[in-house]
């Protein structure tokens, strides 16, 4: 890649002078005026992160984890501890690195720390090679270096879309008729879409209706409620929807 197309790409690990135009045009983040975000990358010069959604680009003083569970407390999302926890559990969707999904968009991390960038898969638009590394361009946000290869940021994004479809078949499998997690993923018509819907993975669920729901209803209420819980027997016996 030349050097004028480069300067188009923001890099995720080097400060530049397209951060400083992003950071110079972002206002302060506010969760209740966002609605879905696109992206969550790290600041790699200090602490803090960039927030691109379809509403505009604010900036954070705290981690993008921080910042997305800032994010879910105000919308009363999903929260991310509990919701990785109950992935882990349940088995079906790897061992680490889990993705955070709401009953309206998922965001995968790249990397295990608290630190990395969060994906919105529906929002890539393509991903290529530039030299020896991987950019993705996001939908009303940057063109962006990824740290990882392509083969794990597909994996990443599809396990993100099962997850989503998993949790919104349970809440709307009785006004959406589908069979496949594809017929519950709103994906658009973008090259790096084309190849999500080809992956095996989203061609069949792996947990009956509802199960991840009442996993997650059930481990939030323990986390939260547990010094209140005095019948500890009674526990497996309650509904849990």
């Amino acid at each position: 890649m030349n050097t004028s197309k480069r300067l188009d790409v923001l890099e995720d690990k080097v400060w530049s002078s397209l951060w400083q135009q992003y950071y110079e045009s972002a206002t302060s983040f506010d969760p209740l005026k966002v609605q879905v975000i696109n992206c969550i990358i790290p600041n790699p010069r200090e602490a803090g992160a960039l927030i691109f959604s379809d509403e505009g680009i604010s900036f954070s003083q705290m981690n993008p984890q921080k910042t997305l569970r800032r994010f879910a407390s105000a919308h009363c999302f999903p929260e991310y501890n509990i919701l990785s926890r109950c992935l882990k559990n349940n088995g079906n969707f790897g061992k680490y690195k889990f993705p955070w999904v709401c009953a309206f968009f998922a965001l995968f991390p790249l990397e295990g720390s608290e630190t990395t960038i969060w994906l919105n898969p529906a929002k890539i638009v393509d991903l290529k090679k530039m030299q020896e590394s991987y950019y993705v361009a996001i939908e009303n946000g940057p063109k962006l270096t990824v740290p990882i290869h392509r083969r794990r940021i597909i994996s990443n994004a599809e396990v993100a879309c099962l997850v989503l479809a998993t949790m919104r078949r349970g809440h709307f499998h009785f006004i959406t008729k589908g069979t496949t997690p594809l017929d519950f993923l709103e994906l658009p018509d973008t090259p790096f879409a084309k190849v999500l819907r080809g992956r095996l993975s989203l061609q069949y669920f792996r947990t009956p209706i509802g199960e991840l729901n009442r996993l997650y209803n059930k481990a939030y209420s323990l986390y939260h409620c547990n010094d209140l819980i005095e019948n500890r027997e009674a526990v497996d016996r309650i509904g849990w929807y």
